[in-house]
């Protein structure tokens, strides 16, 4: 299914939620309050593997160097990189995610290269979009996927690079 701009999205394994109320923020320091945390379509790849799956996603942006553009993605057919660790790949295709679409009205930027968007407003989804494989999702976008023993070499490199990135659950990455 191709997700478009005119929702912002969440992505959950649990199939019945039937309102986001605002919860404490989880980086309360430099995101404070109760908040509904939603991401845009761009970024949305991001999201749409289990829940605690550490990843490494990346992907040119404005300031990224020829260099880097290079040496990390390499071809201009593709839009972003997300990594995974291979420990995680049964579990990621043993799991079915929900993507909860929100009206975008009620929702403020918080973050443009992550593309969150949050709100401190109860959010009843507009709809409920069913994914049964991730892999086959992720595979109807221009991203690539790569899998590696250990995230940690491969974040450390892109968090000293010119790419736009974002490091999820890298809590649970094989040290």
């Amino acid at each position: 299914m191709v997700f478009d701009n005119s929702y912002l999205y969440h992505v959950s394994e649990q199939c019945d939620i039937a309102v986001f109320n605002p919860r404490p923020s989880p980086r309360p320091k430099e995101v404070p309050g109760n908040l509904v945390w939603a991401v845009n379509a761009e970024r949305l790849i991001n999201y749409l593997l289990p829940r605690d799956c550490p990843r490494v996603t990346y992907f040119a942006a404005a300031n990224t160097s020829a260099e880097d553009y290079q040496k990390f993605i390499g071809s201009r057919s593709i839009r972003a990189v997300i990594a995974v660790e291979k420990g995680w790949l049964a579990r990621i295709l043993a799991t079915k995610l929900y993507v909860y679409c929100f009206m975008p009205a009620d929702f403020v930027l918080q973050d443009n290269i992550a593309g969150y968007y949050i709100t401190s407003k109860p959010q009843v989804p507009h709809k409920v979009v069913e994914v049964n494989n991730p892999l086959l999702e992720l595979a109807t976008y221009d991203i690539e996927l790569r899998i590696l023993p250990s995230l940690i070499k491969l974040r450390d490199q892109v968090i000293s690079s010119t790419l736009g990135f974002s490091c999820i659950r890298m809590r649970n990455a094989k040290k």
